[in-house]
Parts: structure tokens; sequence; C-alpha cells
């Protein structure tokens, strides 16, 4: 009778007098009445480490528990997302064969048989990551850029005299530094903000501050490591202040560049400059309300004209991207901010080599509130591709693009992954992701490296990098790997996709 209407006996037995006898209801699908619900836990979900400084992002290992209950957990479960299992509480290991963020679910069994279930996202990856250097009292480097002869040249913040050097280093790691900047000269600037090698062969760069006036300068460094100061920022109350990107060489064999401040109104400036050093002010940001603020680097279309974009201004104050014809005609193509999708403040563009289409990425903004990446057509319209921060292993915040010859468009982002370290991710120009590379160390803790606090022990926060020999990507962290308790200063890292 009792089975056939669901109930269950209790306090009846040999011992018990027959009017102490009590009946129960029991839902077979809740734990027993003396119990507090069971609950899964997941304890452990991360890449497996193969050797400091070289980490496969694909195989991983779980770990998961029990929370209420009848105790002890025997039995736990596990579906990886893409159509596999596992068994195990612990050490419970699993490969993914191909990249992407997967939905694990963990199931969970009590010693009364009852289950729970609970999900967590993982990223996995298809990139080897190593790092290749680190750097010890430089800071971190500013720019990394692939030299004509296959060698990698870049500039760190600090280091050598203190103010910053410019650096030269094999695909195997061999690092040279060809210049240190000079306390002891007042001509130089400090802090280099980026480099590119010019059609001489030679490397020009901008420094962000110091030098003669204090607001930077633009400078040359031969492959033998000799220096020379083209122009000091300053030099004028029209003059540009404080570049905060490099410059780039167009077809007429002159340089360009933007400052984030200084120029007739203040909000920063267009420069050319020739290679021997003669500067002028193409074009004063801020001229009207509906203009940008602090430009960052410039490209060359293909139509001659330049575009860039600024972190700020425009009609929100989100930033824009403009077009700057070569005799100084500024337009603005679009302002950020238009829809609480869009991105804002924009640190980077290109133009796409297999449409005539530009390509970019905002910091902030988005439908997550993460950054973007962007594409913006030659008349100004706008269509963000890929929003960041869509799961907790997404990627945050990307610091740089750039498009390989298979037409995909490869980045990083500065934080987020599976460790809060940032990413490198392949978008395709139609808006797909695949995230390469999602394992970048992060701090829990401050600056420290104790009690596996930096994890994992392989570099951290990218901000940007390039595509080298052999299509393996090149890049630079603000962290380096550990060396006891204390991170080095950055670090450069190589990841074959």
């Amino acid at each position: 009778m009792f089975a056939a209407l669901g109930l269950t006996a209790c306090g009846k037995g040999p011992d018990v007098p027959q009017n102490n006898c009590t009946v129960c209801i029991i839902n077979p699908d809740s734990p027993a009445p003396d119990n507090t619900p069971l609950s899964a836990v997941i304890t452990e979900a991360a890449p497996l480490t193969s050797g400091a400084g070289n980490y496969p992002g694909t195989a991983f290992t779980f770990g998961g528990t029990g929370n209420g209950g009848a105790e002890s957990y025997t039995g736990g479960s596990w579906l990886f997302g893409d159509g596999t299992s596992g068994t195990g509480l612990t050490d419970v290991t699993h490969t993914y064969t191909t990249a992407g963020t997967y939905t694990v679910t963990f199931t969970v069994t009590d010693a009364d048989s009852y289950t729970a279930s609970t999900t967590i996202p993982v990223t996995a990856s298809i990139g080897i990551e190593q790092v290749l250097y680190n750097f010890n009292n430089e800071l971190w480097a500013n720019s990394l850029i692939t030299g004509s002869d296959g060698n990698l040249y870049g500039t760190t913040q600090t280091g050598g005299n203190g103010l910053g050097s410019v650096f030269k280093m094999t695909p195997t790691g061999v690092v040279t530094t060809l210049y240190n900047l000079n306390i002891a000269n007042p001509a130089d600037g400090c802090t280099p903000e980026g480099l590119t090698e010019g059609a001489d062969g030679n490397f020009y760069g901008t420094t962000y501050v110091c030098g003669t006036n204090g607001t930077g300068n633009v400078f040359v460094v031969s492959p033998s490591g000799t220096e020379t100061v083209l122009h000091a920022f300053g030099s004028s109350s029209t003059d540009g202040d404080n570049p905060k990107s490099g410059v780039i060489q167009a077809a007429d064999k002159n340089f360009y560049g933007t400052t984030a401040s200084g120029g007739a109104h203040g909000s920063g400036t267009v420069f050319m400059i020739t290679p021997t050093g003669t500067e002028s002010v193409l074009y004063s940001f801020g001229t009207n309300s509906q203009d940008g603020a602090s430009p960052l680097k410039l490209i060359q279309g293909s139509d001659g004209n330049f575009y860039g974009t600024t972190t700020g201004g425009g009609t929100v104050g989100d930033g824009t991207v403009f077009k700057l014809t070569p005799a100084g005609a500024e337009s603005i193509l679009y302002s950020f901010g238009a829809s609480t999708t869009d991105g804002t403040s924009p640190n980077s563009l290109l133009e796409g080599f297999i449409d005539d289409n530009f390509y970019g990425t905002t910091s902030g903004g988005g439908a997550h509130g993460h950054g973007t990446v962007f594409k913006i057509t030659p008349a100004g319209a706008e269509t963000v591709l890929y929003s960041f921060g869509a799961s907790p292993t997404d990627g945050e915040n990307p610091s740089g693009l750039l498009q390989a010859s298979d037409g995909n468009l490869y980045g990083t982002t500065y934080s987020g992954g599976n460790f809060e370290g940032g990413t490198l991710f392949k978008l395709t120009p139609t808006g797909t992701l695949t995230m390469l590379y999602a394992s970048f160390g992060s701090f829990s803790n401050g600056s420290s490296c104790s009690g596996g606090a930096y994890n994992p022990p392989n570099g951290g926060n990218p901000l940007g990098m390039t595509l080298g020999p052999g299509s393996v990507f090149y890049g630079f962290t603000t962290g380096g790997e550990c060396s006891g308790t204390i991170p080095f200063d950055g670090a450069i890292f190589k990841l074959a996709p």
C-alpha cells in the first residue's frame, strides 16, 4: 500500500511500540528530510600546464564535489560540451580538438543516490604560447615590429638609463639593445611609443615626454645603434605635444604621425616630418564641437588619404574615425557611442586588403561593455562585428588588430580569458571569433607570484603583436614570468596558431 501511494513507513520496528508508528512522505527527487539540499560545486576547470612558458590551452583538468545532501559523495560525471563525457571527482582531464567556448556540465551523486548539477563555460585555445624574453627593470615593451631582416624590433618604457630603449630580438629570443635613451642628453625623449622601419633601413619612432621642450620628440636609430633626434615637440604655440603612437612612412617617403595634445586647440595634431627633420602640422583637432580629440596611430589608405581614430571627442565624446587628405582637409567618418551596443574609445585601425573597408577595435563599449571589433566603410557606415565579454572566459578590452594573408583578423585583449590575463583571438571579416590562446596570467593578490596567484607563469596582459617569419605571432605583455615571488617587468611571447 505504501509503495502504491509513494509512502514509506518510518519509526516502526521490533523495538518500537505500534502506537508510535508514523508515516513520512518522501519525494524521490529530493534529499532526505534531515539533510540540506544537495548542490554541485566545480572546484577546478583549468588548462593543463606543459612546462613554464609553454602552455597548450586545449587540455583541461576538472574537479568537483558536492555540498549538502548525504555525505560522502560517491561519484561525479562530466559533459564537456563537445559531445564527449568523463567521470570522477578530481583530476578529470579532457582535451578539446577544436577551439571555442564550451559549456561544461558537472553532476555529483551523494550517499543516498541523489544528484545535483551545475555548469561552467571554458574557452579552449589552439595555439601554443612560449615566452621568449622577460624584461627586468625595463618595464614592458611599448611596441614590436617585424624588420625586413626577419628580426623583431621594439621599444621599452624604461630601462637602460631610465628613459626607455630601442632593442632588436631574434626569432629565438636573443635580445640586443640598440640604444638607451639617455638622461644625460637633454634632447633625448623618454617613454618611446612606437617604431617603424623606414625605406632607408633605419628605425623611426616617437617619445611621449622629455626632450628639449618636455613634450616628446621624433627620433631615428640606425641598425648599428646611432640615434638622432629629428624634432622636439612643443617648439611653437601651435605645435603638437605628447605623441602616443609612432609614425608611418607614406608613399611620398615622408613620415606622418599624431600627437595626443597640443596644436592650435589643445586636442592634438596630425603632423608631417621629412627624413631630415622638417616638421609641419597638417591638422589641429578641436576645430568644432563634433571634432575628435587625442588621436592615435595613422594609416594611409589605398586612395592616398590618411585615416585614424581619436580616443575622445565626436558627437557624444566616445571617439571618432577620421579621414585627412595629404593637404590637411579633415572629415569625421564616424562618431562612436551612437547606440548602447556601440563601441567606445577606439584604439586601432587598419585597411582590409580583401575589400575597401576599415577594421578596428574599441577598448570599451559594445553589448557587454568590454570592447568591440568594428568595420567601417569608406563612406562611414559602421558595423560592430564582435562584442567582447559574451562569456566569463571571453576576452575583454582589445588592444590591437592585424590582418593576415588568410584574410582573417587577429588581435589581443588586455584582460579576460581563463585567468583574466588576456587573450589572442582570430576573427573572420564577417564576425566569427575563434580563441587562439586564452591563458595569459594575471595577478589575484597584487604584485606577487606567491601562492599561485600569478596563473599561469607565462606572462600576462598583452598589449599588441606582430606577424613574424613562418606565420608565427610575436607579441608583448605588461607582465612577465615569475622569478621566485616577483614577476618580471613584461615579456615577449610567440604563438604558433
